[in-house]
Order: C-alpha cells, then structure tokens, then sequence
C-alpha cells in the first residue's frame, strides 16, 4: 500500500516538473506551432495516471494532441482567451476509468495545475505582457520555495547544493550558507549513500522518474536524523539533465513511534510467552505420569519461553538424572535456577544458548527470563516436595497467578465454553469494575456490546487456526474510555490442540494519542505542500 504522504509528494514534484518545463518550452525560438506541440507532450506525466493520459490544445482551430489521444467522458479541461481574441483550450482525456478524485477521477491539485498550463498560454500569447509574467511566475516560485513547509533543495549533477531553503537547512542542522557547495554525500548517513547513488543513475538513464526513500541524514553536530526524500531530475528542452530536485521531510518523530509501538509488540510477545511456559508447567505437573516423565516433558518447552527460541536449549537435573533437549550442550551462555526439596534433594534448571546474542541484563538473557526461570523452579520445588499431591497443583498455581497479578495488564483466561475462568485484578483499572464479578461469565461481557462482537471474532479466529491474534483499538467502558492493544493466544496441550484462550490487554492510550499529534502535524504539512507554486 503507497504511503499517502509519498504519493502527494511524488504528484506536487511532478506539477512542479510540468509548470517548470513548460516555462522552458516557451523560451525556445521555436515556431507556434512547435511550441503547441512541445506542450501537449508534457501534460499526460504530470498527472496522476500518466500511462492513462492523453492531451490536447486547441487554439483558434488548430489542434496539437499526443499520439494516443481520443475523446473518451473522463475530461478535465481549462479555456483561455488572448488579448488579440483568440480563443484556446487544453483538453486532458484518461482513456479508462479510474477512481474518483476532486472532479471525476482528477485531483484537486490536477484542476489547478491545467488552469495554470492554460494562464501560461495565454500570458505567452500576450506578447506584452511575457517578461512580466515570467517575473511574478519566479516571484512565486521563490516564495513557495523559501516559505514550503518541507525542506527543497537543487542537486548538481556532480552532487553539489546549488539551492536549499531554510526547512531544508533548518533539518540538517546547518546554515543555508553553508550549505551550497556542499556534497549530498557529505550529509548522507553512509549505509544510505550507496542506495541513494543508485537510484541517481536510474533517474539519469530515464529508467525511473521520480524516486522516493526513507533515509539517515547527519546533521552539523554528528547526530542522526531520519528523513523521507522525494526527488526528481530536471532536464533541458533538449532532454539533457540539468539538476535534481530534492523534496525532504523530517521523520524523526514518526520512525520513534515505529520503534516504540515495535518494542512494545515484542514486549509483549515476550511477557505471552513466559505466562504460556508457567500456564503450561502447571498443566503438565498435573498429569498422572511418573516424575522422570513430567521433568521431560516440562523441558523440552522451556526453549519456546526463552527470547531467542531457534538457539536455546534446557536442561532440569534433580536426583542424579539429567532431563534435557536433544540440542542440548553447555556454552559460555548459561541461565541458572536451582531448588532445594524439605528431603535435601538438589535439583536445577539450566537454559543455554547455543549462539553469542546481544547483551540484556543477565548476559543475553532479559530480566524477565531470571524472573521466569525462579518461578519454574519454585513450581518445580512446589511439585517434588508434595509428590505430585493437591497442595503442591495448589501452590503452583498460585504462583502462576502471583504473576499475572503483578503484571500492569489485565490477564484473563477463557475455557472451551467460552466462559472466564481467571481474570487477574488488575482488569479494574482497565474495565472499572471488579473482576471477580465476571469469573464464570461469558468473556463478551468485559466489553460493550461493539467490541464484544470484535472479541469473539478474533476468538473463534484464534481456535480455527490456533494462531495469536494482536489489535489496537479503542474502547468506550462505563467508567473510562481508552485505547488498548491486546494479545489473544491459544493455550495449547500436550497433543497440540488448543485447550483454552489466555487474553493480555495493555492501556497504550498514551502513546496512541502522541502517534494521533503526530498524524495532526502530518496533516498540516500536507495542507502547506498542496499551495499552488
């Protein structure tokens, strides 16, 4: 899907190209009629579907079109009248149908781009009155150029500056002065310099027309900042390059939003996973097998809980015997937990990773993963020291719970009947209500009635197929309306089938309101970029 912003970016560097070029065209000494014709072979690209496009001029009975014209009912057209009385109109046909816009299938912007092709006729025209028009055209395109709301600037074919205006400079951290003279390159983040080179010599080969990229600029003071640049080349009459023009916007807060909403994802698949290793731990111990049989079992799911699953292996010892892994062997990279019974009995559990991975609080290992890993050994205590009996399923359990109420989000479970069976307290700051109300209800009841159908959908989605489902939305409660991000994931069993629904809902209403300023400015930048030049 095209970015909106690029796509407006791409069509006004094209108006741009066009009124640009054709301003050229009439400082040729070139008869009427080629000039008509030089014309009507500019148009059809600066639309927005230039393969659809066909055009003509018609100025007191003679006719100047593209090869590919013909008269279909998609028409956008502009009239003009000289001042020794002679009429002309250009005629802007698309040769099939396309989405409507402003006026039919054309942009807004395209209806004020034909009336000022049709204003630059006249004035050529009005002999008298040419150098004054070429005049307040270049007053205006100065204007637009110093005053634009995102940074413009014109590249030599060698790479140098010739032209920036003060957003431009004003991003890169430099004083305009500064600036011309200057090398793209020298303010080119240097990962970013061979991507953009290339797209440079594609633009010169006339392989492409406009390019858009998001890139890393370095501003004077050494630090990084994160732009998306659109630019164009601009060629002479004769189609011999001549500057590029480079359109930037400055990014910075919205690449810090991705990254945001990012570490939060990953956070929170993180937090899924450790809750399903504890949530699955006391499923297993419940089972009537032999202690050698449940130790196995339990470790071989351990690795799935861990950040870097493909790379990690496990291991439990209890009693001289060693339960573990298929991949396991001891590395330089090793998480430790042990646990004592009341018989003196030793045991431990040892997760390793088989590959160096970047540093976190504990070697690779998160602070979550220490907290995770003492919890499975204190399950494991619980469950030896009590020989499988009731009180140790008890306090396993309650330590599994320990840690869904410590947790900043509301943690619900939902059984094969779609009924709660755990809903944690802190589901009172998210619902404003108390939570042990609903236990036994039907989970549609935490929401109103709109988002409950939302709900249900995702989660007959999650038991069909047995895949996590994440959404953002917003949610009106009784007591407060926010926005959330929830994770629906199938706990599953030892045959793979899905046994039940655990639900994680986070408050993400900050960072949604700060992501909804930055759209607000995103919208204002576009307001100033569509005055006409």
């Amino acid at each position: 899907m095209k970015d909106p912003i690029l796509h407006q970016l791409g069509e006004r560097i094209k108006e741009l190209t066009a009124l640009h070029t054709t301003a050229k065209v009439f400082q040729k000494r070139n008869t009427l009629p080629e000039l008509l014709q030089e014309v009507v072979s500019i148009i059809p690209p600066a639309w927005q579907y230039p393969e659809a496009a066909a055009a003509r001029i018609v100025l007191n009975g003679m006719e100047f079109k593209t090869n590919n014209f013909r008269e279909t009912r998609w028409k956008q057209s502009a009239s003009f009248i000289t001042t020794d009385g002679k009429n002309g109109v250009i005629d802007v046909y698309y040769l099939e149908e396309k989405p409507p816009e402003s006026e039919g299938p054309f942009l807004a912007e395209e209806r004020n781009l034909i009336n000022s092709l049709a204003e630059m006729l006249k004035i050529y025209m009005d002999k008298k009155l040419v150098e004054d028009a070429l005049l307040e055209s270049e007053e205006r395109f100065r204007t637009t150029f110093e005053h634009a709301a995102v940074g413009i600037t014109h590249v030599g074919l060698d790479g140098r500056f010739i032209r920036a205006n003060r957003k431009f400079c004003d991003i890169i951290g430099y004083d305009c002065k500064q600036v011309i003279g200057k090398q793209f390159q020298d303010i080119t983040c240097r990962y970013d310099v061979e991507t953009e080179a290339e797209y440079k010599d594609k633009l010169l080969q006339g392989r492409i027309h406009t390019y858009s990229i998001e890139k890393r600029d370095i501003r004077q003071d050494g630090t990084p900042v994160w732009v998306n640049q659109t630019v164009s080349l601009v060629r002479e009459p004769s189609g011999e390059p001549k500057y590029f023009i480079f359109v930037m916007e400055d990014i910075s807060d919205r690449k810090r939003a991705e990254q945001e909403r990012k570490k939060l994802l990953h956070d929170m698949g993180e937090r899924i996973k450790e809750l399903t290793a504890m949530y699955r731990a006391m499923e297993i111990v419940q089972q009537e097998k032999p202690v050698r049989e449940l130790l196995q079992e339990i470790v071989e799911t351990l690795p799935d809980a861990w950040q870097y699953p493909d790379v990690t292996a496990a291991r439990i010892m209890f009693e001289g015997h060693e339960y573990k892994t298929a991949d396991f062997v001891k590395t330089e990279w090793s998480q430790v937990a042990s646990f004592h019974t009341y018989d003196a009995r030793d045991g431990l559990i040892e997760v390793v990773y088989l590959e160096d991975r970047p540093p976190e609080a504990e070697g690779p290992f998160l602070t979550e993963e220490r907290d995770l890993i003492n919890s499975l050994a204190q399950i494991l205590r619980s469950f030896l020291n009590h020989k499988m009996a009731e009180d140790a399923l008890a306090e396993s359990e309650k330590l599994y719970r320990t840690l869904a109420e410590a947790a900043h989000d509301m943690v619900y479970i939902i059984d094969e009947s779609e009924r709660l069976v755990y809903l944690n307290d802190y589901a009172r700051d998210i619902i404003g209500e108390d939570p042990h109300e609903f236990i036994g209800k039907r989970a549609r009841g935490l929401y109103p009635p709109e988002t409950a159908e939302r709900h249900e959908s995702s989660e007959r989605h999650v038991w069909a197929t047995g895949e996590p489902v994440y959404f953002e939305e917003f949610t009106e409660f009784p007591s407060r309306s926010l926005w959330t991000a929830t994770w629906l994931v199938p706990v599953k069993g030892k045959n793979g089938g899905t046994t039940s629904l655990m639900g994680i809902v986070r408050d993400i209403d900050a960072r949604k309101r700060a992501e909804e300023a930055i759209v607000n400015a995103e919208k204002e930048i576009s307001k100033c970029k569509k005055t006409p030049s």
